[in-house]
C-alpha cells in the first residue's frame, strides 16, 4: 500500500496539456472583452492585437458556420498572448477555447499572409469543423481502457505485489486525421475568404517532394507523431492540396458529408467515412492525386529544367544549410545548419564557419534557430540572436549576443529587447534589428557603446519587418516588409524612419541585400511562381534574374566576385554560389511557372482603443468540466470509474481527479489542484485507496474434527475463522514547483533544463480486521515529510526520441525529511478501557540520485546507461521503510520487494536496435511506427549497516531482453508498448522466500515509454 499512489497519475498522463507554456507570468494583468460572438482574454501589451483578432473573428464567423451548418451554442473564449517570441494558435474544441499568439510566423516554408485574419480563420474553422465530427456530448471527449497487473509476491508481510503490467489507452469520441483537419482549416470558406490560400512557398514544398519521389505516403499523413518538423509542415501542405483536389472533384458539400459521417458512433476510421461519402477508397484517391500532380509539375517545369542556372553547392552536406553570410574580408562563409542535429527538426540550427581558403568547416555557436546574424566590419565578431530567458518570469524571447572569432567566446549584449535579425552598421557602432510588440514587428536601432535602443519605424497595424541590411555609407537600411495583404515589399528606411519603396508589386519579394558598391539590390522573388534571385539596378531600374531554379532560391549574399544563396532542392536547403555577374533579362519565359500574385484585397481595419473601455478584469472564468469514463481491470477485478478535469480559460486554476470502484468495494480516489497566479505553481494532491483482503486464523481452543496420520495417530482439526481485512491509505501533498528560470541558455544548453519541486506530504495507513465476533480498527502508519526534487533534462528530439533515445541525459536529485509513527502493538487505555495503538517513532532523512545517459550507436541503435542510488540515514529502522530496487523499476530479474535496505545502488546497461524503422503502416485505427528490440544487463545491491564494500558480496545481477513497439491510435494518440523478460542470475532467500533463477516478465502499454 505504501507505493500504490505511484500509479495514480501515471495511467491518465495523456490528459495534461498547457498551450500557454510552463511559466506562470504573474507580472501580466489580464482583461476580458466581449464581442457579438466571442469573449477575449488578453493581457497588457496586446490591446491592438485583441481588437484586430476580434474584427477578424466577426468577419469569419458567418461564412464558416454556414459552410458546416453549425453555430456554437454560446460565445467562444479567445486567449491572446504575447509574452514569448513564438507564433502559434490552438483550438480547444471540447472546451470552447481558442489560443492565439500575437507574433506572426516567419519561415521560408510559408508565404507572408496577414497573421491576424489568417490564424483566426484557421483556428475558428477547426472549432466549427471538429464540433460537427464529434460523436457524443462535448463534455465527454473519450473513455479510458486500463489494466493493471501485479507480481505474485510470496512474502507474508506484503499485501499486494508491485505492478508488472500497466496499460492505458484512450478511445476518443472525435476522430479526424490531421491531413483532413489542417486541409479544411487552410481551405476555410474557399469561395468567400482568402485569408489563407495556396501560395508559392507551399507549392515549393509539395512540388519538390513529388518531383524527387519524396511525397508522403497516405499513411504518413495520418498523424504528427514521430515526424520531423519538415514532415509535419508537409502534412499541412499536402492536406491542403488534397482537400482542394477533393473540393474540385466532388464539391465542397462533400467535406461536410465526410465530417458528419465521422460523428457516427460506428465510424472509427476516416477511411470508412470517405468510402461511405464518396464511394471511393481514400488511399486510392490520394495516390491518383499525387500521380496527377507529378504529371502536372513535370510539364510545368520542363522549360525551367532545360534552362537551370543555379551555380554550385558549396556548403557542407546537411538537411538544412541556411542564411549564408560572407565575412567582409572575404576569408569566411558563415551559415546556419542542422548538421549536428539531424533531419528530425528543420529549425534547430547552429552557426557554422567555413574557411574559404581551406574549405574546413566548424560549428562555432549553438542554438541560433529563429534569427539571422551579422558580421562586424573587421570580420572578428559575429552578432546573432537567440531565444533566451531574460527574467525570473521565464519569458522566452530573442536577445542579441556577440561571438568573438579569435577568443572563441560569446557575450550577451541585450536584455529583454526581443531583438531578432541583427545587422551591424558599416562603422560597427550600431545594430539594426527587428522586434515584435503587440503583433507588430518594427525596425529598431541599438547603440553598442551606450547599450541603448530606439525605435525607427512606428507601425502598429500588424506590419512586419524582416531582414535588415545596411547601405555602405550607413545612412539607410534595406529591408523587406509585409503589411495587411499577401506578400512582401522591399524598402529603404533612413534612421529617422522615412521609407522609399524599391520593389513593390503583387508578389512576395524578400531577403534584400545591397551590392558592395550600393548600385544594385539583390533579392528573392516569386514573380515567376518560383522564388529566384533577382538583381535590380538602382540607377536604371533594370531587373535581371540571376538564378533559374526548380525549387526555390532564397537569402542572397554578395561580395565583389561571388553571390551565395540558399537553394531549396528536393527537401533540403543548401548554400550555393554563382557568379555575381551572371543573369539574363532577355527571355523571362525560361523561368515562368505559375502566377502566384495576391488573391485578396488589403485587410483594412483601424482598431479604436476606446472600445476596450468596456473590458473588465479577468475573473477566473472556467471552462466546462470534462468527464472521461474509465473501464479498468485492477488486479483481475473489474473496477469502473471516471476521470474529470476543469480549468479556467488561462490555465491558472486546474482541478483534475478521478475514481474507480470494484465489486468488492476496493476503490481508488484522487484529486489534484494547481494554482498558477504566482511565480511558482502551488499544488495539492489528495489520494485515498482502499483494498480488501480475505485471510484466516486457526482457533486452537475449538476442535471440530480429527484425522488419522500415516502412523495411526489422531490429529485434531481446529476451527478456522475467516478474517476480512480492509486497508486504507490516505495521502495529502501540498507543494510548489517551478522551472528554474534564472538559468541562461548558455548553461542549460550544456547541462540541461532545471525544474524544482518541493512539497509537504501527510500519509496515513489504516487497517480494519473483521473477526466475525468483533472488529479491530487501527492506524498502523503515520508520516509527515518535506520533500525536495530537482530535475535536469538535456534531451534532443530525433525520429526515435521516444522509443530509442540516443542523445542527452536526465538527472533527478531528491532529499526528504520524514517524521513517522509505526505501530508496535496495542495497550489498554486506562481511561476508556479500550485498546489503543502503541507506536515506534522513526525520524530520518532520505537522499536519492538517478542518472540516465543516452548514446548513439551505428545502424540506428542506441545505448542507455542508468544509475540509481539512495540512502536512508537510520540503519535501525523497521524494514517497512526500506527502499527497494527490484521489479519493473529496478532489477527486473527479481520481484520488487526482494531486494531492499536503507542504502541501495543500482545500475543498468540497455542496448536497443531497430527491427522495423519508421514504417507508418495502418492497421484500422492503429498506425504502426517502428519496432525496436534490445538486451540489457543490470546489477544492484541493498544493504543496511555494513560498509558498501561488504555489501558488494551480495551484489545481484540479471540479464534480459526487451521489445518496444511505437505507434498511434485514432490519428493522434501515441501508443507505446514495451515487453521485457529478465532472468535473475543469483539465487537468494529473503523473509523465507526464495528469489532468482527464474524468468520474470513485464508489460506496459501507455502513451510513452516510462523511464522508471
Amino acid at each position: 500500500m505504501k507505493n500504490y499512489s505511484y500509479l495514480i497519475l501515471l495511467l491518465p498522463a495523456m490528459i495534461f496539456s498547457q498551450m500557454l507554456g510552463s511559466y506562470n507570468h504573474p507580472e501580466l494583468k489580464w482583461k476580458t472583452y466581449e464581442t457579438e460572438h466571442f469573449i477575449f482574454h488578453y493581457h497588457n501589451g496586446t490591446e491592438r492585437s485583441t481588437l484586430r483578432f476580434a474584427d477578424a473573428g466577426e468577419r469569419v464567423f458567418k461564412p464558416i458556420t454556414e459552410l458546416y451548418n453549425y453555430v456554437p451554442p454560446k460565445k467562444l473564449h479567445v486567449v491572446v498572448a504575447d509574452f514569448d517570441d513564438t507564433a502559434n494558435g490552438g483550438a480547444y474544441y471540447y472546451t470552447d477555447k481558442i489560443v492565439l499568439w500575437a507574433p506572426s510566423f516567419d519561415t521560408e516554408l510559408r508565404g507572408s499572409h496577414y497573421w491576424y485574419s489568417n490564424v483566426f480563420a484557421h483556428e475558428f474553422t477547426h472549432m466549427v469543423h471538429l464540433q460537427v465530427s464529434r460523436k457524443t456530448s462535448q463534455m465527454i471527449p473519450g473513455i479510458y481502457l486500463q489494466w493493471t497487473g501485479y507480481e505474485s509476491e510470496k512474502r507474508e508481510d506484503v499485501l499486494t505485489g508491485f505492478p508488472n503490467v500497466l496499460a492505458s489507452a484512450s478511445l476518443p469520441f472525435n476522430i479526424i486525421p490531421p491531413w483532413f483537419a489542417e486541409g479544411i482549416a487552410q481551405s476555410q470558406a474557399i469561395d468567400s475568404l482568402h485569408f489563407d490560400f495556396w501560395d508559392s512557398s507551399r507549392d515549393m514544398l509539395l512540388r519538390e517532394r513529388i518531383l524527387t519521389g519524396q511525397a508522403l505516403r497516405y499513411e504518413q499523413l495520418l498523424d504528427f507523431i514521430n515526424k520531423s518538423s519538415h514532415e509535419a509542415e508537409t502534412v499541412y501542405n499536402t492536406g491542403f492540396a488534397f482537400v482542394k483536389h477533393l473540393i474540385k472533384k466532388y464539391g465542397k458539400e462533400k467535406l461536410y458529408d465526410m465530417t458528419k459521417e465521422m460523428s457516427r458512433l460506428s465510424s472509427f476510421t476516416f477511411e470508412q467515412a470517405v468510402k461511405r461519402s464518396l464511394g471511393k477508397d481514400v488511399e486510392e484517391l490520394y495516390n491518383e492525386f499525387i500521380g496527377q500532380e507529378k504529371i502536372r509539375y513535370t510539364e510545368l517545369t520542363k522549360i525551367i529544367e532545360s534552362n537551370v542556372n543555379e551555380g554550385k553547392d558549396i556548403s557542407d552536406s546537411a538537411f538544412v544549410n541556411s542564411h549564408p553570410k560572407l565575412s567582409p574580408d572575404g576569408k569566411y562563409l558563415a551559415f546556419l545548419s542542422t548538421k549536428d542535429n539531424g533531419e528530425a527538426t528543420y529549425y534547430r540550427r547552429n552557426l557554422y564557419l567555413k574557411d574559404l581558403r581551406t574549405d574546413s568547416v566548424k560549428m562555432i555557436v549553438p542554438a541560433v534557430m529563429f534569427s539571422s546574424y551579422s558580421w562586424s566590419p573587421d570580420s572578428k565578431l559575429i552578432y546573432f540572436s537567440r531565444i533566451d530567458s531574460y527574467s525570473i518570469y521565464g519569458n522566452q524571447i530573442l536577445d542579441i549576443f556577440v561571438y568573438d572569432i579569435e577568443k572563441k567566446n560569446e557575450e550577451k549584449l541585450t536584455k529583454g529587447l526581443r531583438a531578432g535579425n541583427p545587422a551591424v552598421s558599416p562603422d560597427g557602432e550600431k545594430i539594426a534589428y527587428v522586434a515584435t510588440f503587440d503583433g507588430t514587428r518594427n525596425l529598431y536601432l541599438y547603440d553598442i557603446e551606450k547599450d541603448s535602443s530606439r525605435i525607427i519605424t512606428r507601425y502598429n497595424d500588424g506590419t512586419q519587418f524582416y531582414l535588415p541590411s545596411w547601405s555602405r555609407d550607413g545612412s539607410k537600411i534595406l529591408v523587406d516588409k509585409s503589411g495587411n495583404t499577401y506578400g512582401r515589399d522591399i524598402v529603404t528606411v533612413d534612421l529617422s524612419g522615412n521609407e522609399i519603396n524599391l520593389v513593390s508589386d503583387v508578389y512576395d519579394n524578400r531577403d534584400p541585400v545591397f551590392s558592395k558598391d550600393n548600385s544594385c539590390v539583390y533579392y528573392s522573388s516569386d514573380r515567376s511562381g518560383i522564388f529566384n534571385i533577382y538583381r535590380k539596378n538602382l540607377e536604371t531600374g533594370e531587373e535581371i534574374a540571376v538564378t533559374n531554379v526548380r525549387g526555390g532560391a532564397l537569402y542572397p549574399e554578395v561580395n565583389d566576385s561571388m553571390l551565395v544563396y540558399v537553394n531549396y532542392k528536393g527537401i533540403k536547403t543548401n548554400v550555393y554560389s554563382i557568379s555575381e555577374s551572371k543573369g539574363d533579362s532577355s527571355d523571362p519565359n525560361r523561368s515562368n511557372y505559375i502566377d502566384y500574385k495576391v488573391m485578396s484585397s488589403a485587410y483594412v481595419f483601424e482598431p479604436d482603443l476606446n472600445r476596450l473601455k468596456t473590458a473588465v478584469n479577468y475573473n477566473n472564468d472556467f471552462e466546462h468540466i470534462l468527464i472521461m469514463p474509465r473501464i479498468t481491470f485492477d488486479d483481475n477485478k473489474f473496477k469502473p470509474g471516471m476521470y474529470f478535469m476543469v480549468n479556467d480559460f488561462l490555465e491558472k486554476i486546474s482541478l483534475f481527479g478521478g475514481f474507480g470502484v470494484a465489486m468488492n468495494l476496493d476503490y481508488d480516489l484522487f484529486a489534484m489542484a494547481e494554482y498558477r497566479f504566482l511565480l511558482p505553481t502551488l499544488y495539492g494532491l489528495g489520494i485515498n485507496v482502499e483494498k480488501h483482503d480475505d485471510n484466516s486464523f486457526v482457533e486452537e481452543s475449538i476442535i471440530v474434527g480429527s484425522y488419522e496420520d500415516e502412523f495411526g495417530n489422531d490429529i485434531p482439526i481446529y476451527q478456522e475463522n475467516d478474517i476480512d481485512f480492509t486497508y486504507n491509505l490516505k495521502e495529502f501533498d501540498f507543494g510548489i514547483k517551478t522551472p528554474m528560470t534564472f538559468m541562461p541558455k548558455k548553461i542549460t544548453g550544456i547541462i540541461g533544463d532545471f525544474n524544482f519541486d518541493g512539497y509537504f506530504a501527510y500519509l496515513r495507513n489504516d487497517a480494519k480486521g473483521d473477526y466475525g465476533d468483533f472488529i479491530l480498527q487501527y492506524t498502523y502508519f503515520k508520516e509527515k515529510s518535506f520533500n525536495f526534487n530537482v530535475n535536469i533534462d538535456r534531451s534532443k528530439f530525433d525520429y526515435n526520441y521516444y522509443i530509442n533515445p540516443t542523445y542527452g541525459r536526465q538527472a533527478e536529485i531528491h532529499f526528504s525529511r520524514h517524521q513517522t509513527d509505526f505501530i508496535k502493538g496495542f495497550s489498554l487505555n486506562s481511561d476508556y478501557g479500550t485498546l489503543q495503538e502503541d507506536y515506534l517513532e522513526y525520524n530520518y532523512n532520505l537522499f536519492s540520485l538517478e542518472l540516465r545517459e543516452h548514446f548513439k550507436l551505428p545502424f540506428g541503435s542506441g545505448m542507455t546507461l542508468k544509475f540509481k542510488g539512495s540512502m536512508l540515514d537510520d540503519d535501525d529502522i523497521d524494514p517497512f521503510y526500506y527502499n527497494y530496487i527490484g521489479g519493473i523499476t529496478g532489477l527486473k530479474g527479481y520481484s520488487f520487494y526482494s531486494i531492499g535496505g536503507t542504502k541501495t545502488a543500482y545500475s543498468g546497461l540497455y542496448l536497443r536496435f531497430p527491427i522495423v524503422g519508421r514504417a507508418d503502416k495502418r492497421f484500422g485505427f492503429f498506425n504502426f511506427k517502428n519496432l525496436f528490440a534490445g538486451v540489457f544487463a543490470e546489477a544492484g545491491m541493498a544493504w543496511v549497516s555494513e560498509e558498501s564494500s561488504e555489501a558488494l558480496d551480495d551484489l545481484k545481477t540479471d540479464i534480459g531482453i526487451n521489445l518496444r513497439l511505437y505507434g498511434s491510435l485514432f490519428y493522434g494518440y501515441p501508443m507505446a508498448m514495451e515487453f521485457s523478460a529478465a532472468y535473475g542470475l543469483d539465487k537468494f532467500t529473503n523473509e523465507n522466500v526464495e528469489y532468482g533463477r527464474e524468468i520474470r516478465t513485464y508489460l506496459t502499454l501507455l502513451f510513452d515509454f516510462p523511464e522508471f
